[in-house]
């Protein structure tokens, strides 16, 4: 399965009709020479030809150094180049990738959006080719983490910034469709004094035409030292309604810079009503 940001979704729980390429714009970006390598989880959703499998999440080292980055660990990219046609200054979007073997793998990594412009963390998603039929689509993060020490205490923060991801689509007895990029907005509440993280990724749009993607996620987590994990869900836009009647998905996240002036984090979701399924991964980060 060719891990390509542009495919149409089809069956009734995809939410869009077909989108064009990747969402580029704009003159190609220059990747800045930082070097970041941090351990954190992932989620992600892994694909074949004919099914769409539940929501993972495991260890991975995403590494950036200038003009290559890597992600190792529960998944293993290898080392990506940095790809100056497919990044986009106007997203802020930064893609490294390379085909091996006919297989395809990219990372994007954010850390800048309409809505926010972050110092310590990057997120981001990723889409791998495993083998000529499957491929698993990722959410990561990765940056400076906060020390737990300098946690805010007994205070609520809201945090605003952006969303990356991709989503997958199988009806019926069809084929799962390839993976097309989905960019949103996302808005994150931590209360450092129960430990409850609560969040919404929305107005998210589907490939480079930006169809509406016509549902949010919703996160719900707690907190654990300076990360948080928990559950996502695919809800009605702006609502708690669930789109699908069974789902499962999963986030993780934490906090980043002095005093927890940033948080990024990873989500993915599986939703069905037993005849179409639907699939959304990516990466998430705000600023307060």
């Amino acid at each position: 399965m060719r891990a390509g940001l542009c495919l149409c979704a089809a069956g009734s729980l995809m939410l869009a009709g077909c989108g064009g390429g990747s969402g580029g714009g704009g003159a190609a970006a220059t990747a800045v020479a930082q070097t970041v390598s941090v351990t954190t989880n992932y989620s992600g959703v892994p694909l074949s030809s004919s099914s769409i499998n539940s929501p993972q999440s495991g260890n991975v080292t995403v590494a950036r150094n200038g003009t290559t980055a890597s992600a190792t660990g529960a998944i293993n990219t290898g080392t990506l180049t940095y790809n100056s046609v497919a990044s986009s200054p106007s997203l802020g979007l930064e893609v490294y990738s390379a085909t091996n073997g006919g297989l395809d793998t990219v990372l994007a990594l954010r850390k800048s959006d309409p809505n926010s412009s972050l110092s310590d963390a990057h997120y981001g998603i990723v889409l791998q080719d495993t083998t000529s039929t499957s491929a698993t689509i990722a959410g990561v993060h990765t940056g400076t983490r906060t020390a737990v020490s300098d946690l805010p205490k007994n205070v609520t923060a809201t945090y605003s910034g952006g969303f990356v991801g991709a989503v997958s689509g199988k009806s019926g007895s069809g084929s799962t469709t390839y993976p097309q990029e989905v960019l949103g907005t996302s808005a994150v509440t931590a209360n450092f004094g129960s430990g409850a993280v609560d969040g919404r990724i929305s107005n998210m749009t589907v490939g480079s035409q930006q169809q509406a993607l016509g549902a949010d996620i919703v996160m719900n987590g707690t907190m654990s030292g300076n990360g948080y994990t928990g559950t996502a869900s695919l809800v009605n836009v702006n609502g708690s309604t669930p789109i699908a009647p069974t789902q499962t998905g999963n986030m993780n996240g934490a906090f980043y810079g002095a005093g927890a002036t940033e948080t990024a984090g990873a989500v993915a979701v599986k939703a069905t009503d037993g005849v179409s399924s639907v699939a959304i991964a990516g990466g998430f980060g705000g600023k307060r």
